[in-house]
């Protein structure tokens, strides 16, 4: 369970990375539009902790994304990276 939960944190800073980087948004930019700390906002696209719920949807709305679009994304590569294991 806990290598899931790793995983899990690893793929959703992933793709936040990609999501910014698609945008042209620099980290310390995200992290003033989130109202996060940049320092927590690394932390999160290391994959070295967790969001809340309430952070990851201020960090989303920042990038214009979809929560659900975004949950779809992160499944779909937690999927595959389960099955390369």
């Amino acid at each position: 369970m806990e290598s899931e939960r790793v995983l899990l944190a690893k793929v959703i800073g992933e793709q936040i990375v990609s999501l910014r980087k698609d945008k042209n948004i620099r980290q310390e930019d995200l992290a003033r539009m989130s109202g996060l700390e940049q320092r927590s906002l690394r932390r999160v696209e290391k994959g070295l902790i967790s969001l809340t719920a309430y952070s990851l949807r201020c960090i989303l709305q920042a990038l214009d994304e979809d929560v659900t679009t975004f949950w779809d994304k992160v499944e779909r590569n937690m999927e595959l990276r389960q099955e390369d294991k």
